[in-house]
């Protein structure tokens, strides 16, 4: 069900960056870079196509878990309940997410969400695909407290879409409210590398966890984003991996078992005895920051960008259908949709496996479309013949990299 809701959500998440990004034009703003936001929104797929198999998991451990081996019997007509389940999950969710950035292991699977080296709406859709199994050991509980499945799908689905308005400048601070909701303002503090906003305002909905924890932080120097060992990448399945990566060099070039056991989950940060420590957070004004931005002709950003409005229609279908179709079709699209993701990501950088990469995907799409839609095959074939012959217009420029 919580699938259904971001497929519903979806349009409405485009509509409101059309309008952050004209606001932002119109004040001849930065905020949105095209390949930045690509795979912002890249990671966001990739982490709800492959999460119709990982959060759908998690959804039934949590369901069985209740059934099973609730202690109380909530009634989930009783306003009392729907309360309670508000109140408990975003207490959750603040010692979650503080874990994920005070945890090795949990800032491996949050790490995707604050590579981004700006700030924006589609920021809010960069999400991890492994953050949904941490997600569920935190929130097991209300499964034991008596939290029937819907309302938690409910009150789940409630804070993953009030978090996405929190990700933008283009608001600013909004007075009494933000004594006890999560703002803007609170959130770019949380998203910041300068030294002192570092692991600050974990709160999903509340700001209260923060207040009452020691974690409040208020915004008062321009923020500067990312983090502060930069990622320098648009591939979105490197960007679930890579923070997995350097723990596992740091784990083989462990002397002790105590140190192999705290590069999992000893602070972000730790490096075993011998290694040279990475690079502390430094005061960066944001004008003189050196952001990973390598450019792109325009005509390859214009295929780049329709392609990826297929990719974006595709999943947003998927999500919709997934129950009502065949696992070989779900499959087959999921594939589909993760590939050109990936293969936007190797355009940006000019990666020599692309070219054949997305050549290989375009025709596919035949196949998938003689799986999924039978009478649709004939026009896809001329658009993927069409796409063939401008995708390899920019044969030149990639060899030359």
């Amino acid at each position: 069900m919580d699938h259904k809701i971001i497929a519903f959500a979806i349009p409405v998440f485009v509509a409101m960056m059309g309008v952050e990004l004209w606001h932002d034009r119109r004040k001849n703003g930065t905020l949105y870079r095209f390949n930045d936001a690509v795979t912002n929104l890249s990671c966001g797929i990739s982490s709800q196509t492959t999460g119709m198999v990982v959060a759908g998991f998690a959804f039934l451990v949590y369901s069985f878990t209740w059934a099973h081996f609730r202690i109380f019997d909530l009634d989930s007509t009783s306003v009392a309940t729907w309360v309670f389940a508000f109140f408990a999950y975003d207490f959750i969710y603040y010692w979650w997410h503080r874990f994920t950035h005070s945890v090795n292991i949990g800032w491996a699977t949050h790490v995707v969400h604050h590579q981004s080296e700006e700030y924006n709406l589609a920021v809010a859709l960069r999400q991890s695909i492994t953050s949904p199994i941490f997600h569920l050991v935190f929130n097991i509980p209300l499964a034991f407290l008596g939290v029937d499945p819907l309302v938690y799908a409910i009150i789940s689905a409630i804070s993953l879409l009030y978090q996405f308005w929190i990700h933008t400048e283009a608001i600013g601070k909004l007075g009494a409210f933000e004594l006890v909701f999560n703002t803007p303002s609170h959130h770019r503090v949380h998203h910041a590398t300068n030294p002192q906003y570092l692991d600050r305002n974990h709160a999903a909905i509340l700001i209260i966890w923060d207040r009452m924890f020691g974690t409040f932080e208020e915004e008062i120097e321009e923020p500067v984003y990312g983090t502060v060992k930069p990622l320098e990448s648009f591939n979105p399945l490197y960007a679930n991996w890579w923070y997995f990566g350097l723990l596992l060099v740091d784990h083989r070039a462990s002397t002790t078992s105590a140190d192999r056991l705290k590069v999992w989950f000893g602070p972000p940060g730790f490096r075993p005895a011998g290694l040279a420590p990475y690079p502390a957070a430094q005061p960066v004004q944001r004008a003189t920051q050196n952001k990973y931005n390598p450019t792109t002709p325009g005509g390859l950003n214009l295929y780049i960008g329709l392609h990826f409005l297929t990719v974006i229609g595709a999943m947003t279908a998927l999500l919709y259908l997934s129950g009502d179709l065949p696992t070989l079709h779900v499959a087959a699209s999921g594939i589909w949709v993760v590939w050109g993701c990936l293969n936007f990501g190797g355009l940006f950088e000019r990666r020599s496996w692309t070219l054949p990469s997305e050549g290989a995907r375009l025709v596919s799409t035949i196949a998938v479309a003689a799986i999924v839609a039978p009478l649709s095959m004939m026009g896809v074939a001329v658009g993927v013949v069409l796409s063939l012959g401008w995708l390899f217009t920019w044969r030149d420029w990639m060899a030359s990299a």
